[in-house]
């Protein structure tokens, strides 16, 4: 919806804030061009109307473009997905090249840099502080982001670029809200994981340990199912560095290792 009231603006030549109409804020009105917050069906009707902006038309378009969205969406998840575990620099600028050619903004084009900015090593990089404050946005503009599918993916590929204070407020809001995961869908519960995961690589890093016992509780209280064996893994790993178990950590290390995940250790330790 932002990117469709963008280009009829900037087609009329109006600014966002002749564009707003005095229906609402220009602030309001640009994190809704910015797909940062949700329009008001009537705050959209008025401003449509304000401008003499065919409504029917401009709603065809949307539902249109949310279609054509929708069927890529799970398609660039899954490749998304993919790159973070393979760590496929090779692939990612590519992605993010092709994201934007289709017009493909938002959720994808923001974890897309993520990706990059977590797989290359990045955090220095002005990337890095785009998404930092985007991401910080996205979380607060909602009251209950912790039910926010896509945002609950963003968190999860976006654990490692936040600072102290807000890793640590948003994962308080996470662990309280899912201290039960029964009847829960896998690929949910997944998604919790892999946040506890890079939750308990990022303390390593930064030598801290605000929430990792209720990371390391969660991942062990993960169904019996191989699906969960690499995220019980990593938080026998993750104890085994935390306590100094050498003899342990190179154990797991050299069973992970032959499994073919040797650079999930590298971001865990650089310990051998």
């Amino acid at each position: 919806m932002g990117e469709l009231l963008k280009n009829a603006r900037l087609s009329l030549g109006l600014s966002q804030k002749e564009m707003a109409a005095e229906v609402m804020s220009v602030t309001q009105y640009s994190r809704i061009e910015n797909d940062q917050q949700r329009i008001r069906f009537d705050d959209l009707v008025k401003i449509l109307h304000a401008h003499q902006i065919d409504i029917v038309s401009f709603i065809n378009q949307f539902l249109l473009k949310r279609q054509l969205t929708d069927c890529n969406h799970d398609y660039y998840l899954q490749k998304i997905e993919s790159m973070y575990w393979e760590r496929d620099l090779s692939s990612i600028d590519e992605l993010l090249d092709k994201l934007k050619q289709f017009g493909q903004h938002g959720l994808l084009n923001l974890l897309t840099k993520l990706l990059i900015v977590n797989v290359k090593d990045g955090l220095d990089w002005p990337m890095a502080q785009q998404c930092r404050q985007e991401l910080c946005q996205r979380l607060l503009a909602v009251d209950k982001w912790t039910d926010d599918n896509n945002l609950f993916i963003l968190f999860a590929y976006g654990v490692f670029i936040l600072d102290s204070k807000h890793l640590d407020y948003f994962a308080k809001q996470l662990f309280e809200r899912y201290q039960r995961i029964d009847g829960m869908p896998i690929k949910k519960v997944e998604i919790l994981a892999i946040i506890a995961v890079n939750y308990l690589a990022n303390d390593l890093h930064r030598g801290r340990d605000s929430h990792s016992v209720e990371a390391v509780d969660f991942l062990y209280s993960l169904p019996a199912h191989p699906h969960f064996l690499l995220y019980k893994l990593l938080a026998k790993y993750y104890k085994a560095v935390a306590l100094e178990n050498v003899e342990q950590q190179k154990k797991i290390a050299r069973m992970l290792v032959e499994l073919g995940y040797r650079d999930l250790i590298v971001a865990f330790s650089t310990a051998p």
